[in-house]
């Protein structure tokens, strides 16, 4: 038997280094460093103290109120209660495939709107876009099409060719339909989110020729400019791809924007204050309570100490409910505050817009969720906005 003994600190070559190694390996190689420093890494999770923010309250039309599960912070709305402003269509035209669906969903369908105070003429079953587009009612498609059609992106592609509003639903959906199924703002404060969709990496061959990138980013945003301060409407447009700073571009042009509002109305000084809060999920932290074992904190769970920086505004905050898995905490960081938001402020209001997921953003007539998600409602509809951007451009 041969005894081989390789020295330490020998450099391997580029072609022979291996580029995966084992975590443990990984962990074991930078523990053996960070000794030379007198640090070590603990084999157990660091402890954090974490606390839990009451729900807020959530109001329908007439000022009536709804309970609110204590355990989950979902509610379930009630057949009676309207909403605080219902939509209004003319006609609604159900497109479809399987021609049981129009029976089925047309009575729940009428149900649900008449509960709501939704206003509407007629439901029609016409299976087509361009022959209502010279139609001057206000028009609502519902599509109903298998999931494995894959027909989403192309629906969209038509509801922004022919400004026709669509919802789609899968046939599965249809036949299992329920039969049940706002913070309302104070002050004059505008809210606006907005997130990017990238194109991919360039190819080979569009970095070794310099070529334009072929694909732009697309920007979606989302704010509240509707009739009612709590409603949120949006849109999405194409730019240059990996061009946005926010601070540095973004914030300035929006304050030269507004500097030249108040020139064309003679209010000269007129210039509104900004806070810019930073909600994302693309970090590694995890937050769990050991009760009887190990499981994930409750829906509004906060962490602001310990593991947070402490050169900027930061804090965690669990708001929603998991389906299943492990939640991933929002990080927030307020990186321009000149309204001078204390924390106990800021956290309110995150938690606040996270629980306004009454649509999906792009049609006011039907309530999707009963409880708050993991992001707040406007980024939560310009991260869609982007997408359908992105897949409008796909089928296009």
């Amino acid at each position: 038997m041969e005894l081989l003994q390789v020295d330490p600190n020998q450099r391997v070559s580029l072609e022979k280094q291996i580029n995966a190694k084992s975590m443990a390996v990984k962990i074991m190689s930078i523990d053996w460093r960070l000794k030379g420093f007198g640090v070590t890494i603990s084999t157990l999770p660091k402890t954090v103290e974490g606390f839990r923010r009451q729900a807020p309250q959530i109001s329908y039309g007439g000022k009536r109120t709804c309970s609110i599960d204590q355990a989950k912070y979902n509610w379930r709305e009630r057949c009676d209660i309207r909403y605080v402003e219902g939509g209004k269509v003319d006609r609604i035209i159900i497109v479809y495939s399987d021609r049981r669906v129009p029976e089925i969903m047309r009575e729940p369908l009428e149900r649900t709107i008449n509960s709501k105070g939704i206003q509407y003429g007629r439901i029609e079953s016409v299976p087509v876009f361009k022959k209502n587009k010279a139609s001057k009612e206000s028009l609502l498609v519902i599509f109903v099409d298998k999931a494995e059609n894959k027909s989403h992106e192309f629906l969209k592609l038509m509801e922004r060719k022919y400004l026709i509003p669509t919802q789609q639903l899968t046939t599965e959906l249809a036949y299992n339909l329920p039969s049940e199924n706002v913070w309302i703002a104070k002050g004059k404060t505008l809210i606006v989110g907005y997130d990017v969709a990238h194109p991919g990496r360039p190819t080979r061959d569009e970095i070794m020729n310099r070529m334009p990138p072929r694909r732009p980013s697309v920007v979606g945003f989302s704010f509240n400019g509707a009739v009612h301060h709590e409603m949120f409407i949006g849109d999405y447009h194409y730019q240059i791809p990996r061009r946005e700073k926010v601070v540095e571009d973004e914030l300035f042009a929006i304050k030269e924007a507004c500097q030249e509002f108040g020139n064309l109305h003679d209010r000269e000084s007129w210039m509104p204050r900004f806070t810019v809060v930073v909600a994302t999920k693309r970090h590694n932290a995890r937050f769990f309570v050991e009760k009887r074992g190990i499981e994930n904190p409750k829906p509004a769970t906060v962490v602001d100490t310990d593991v947070v920086r402490n050169d900027i505004t930061e804090f965690y905050m669990q708001s929603h409910h998991p389906v299943q898995g492990t939640a991933k905490p929002t990080s927030y960081q307020v990186i321009v505050d000149e309204n001078d938001m204390s924390m106990d402020e800021v956290q309110a209001l995150m938690l606040a817009l996270t629980f306004h997921h009454q649509t999906d953003g792009f049609s006011m007539a039907f309530q999707i969720s009963g409880a708050p998600v993991s992001l707040p409602e406007p980024v939560y509809q310009a991260d869609e906005w982007a997408k359908r951007g992105k897949n409008i451009f796909n089928a296009y």
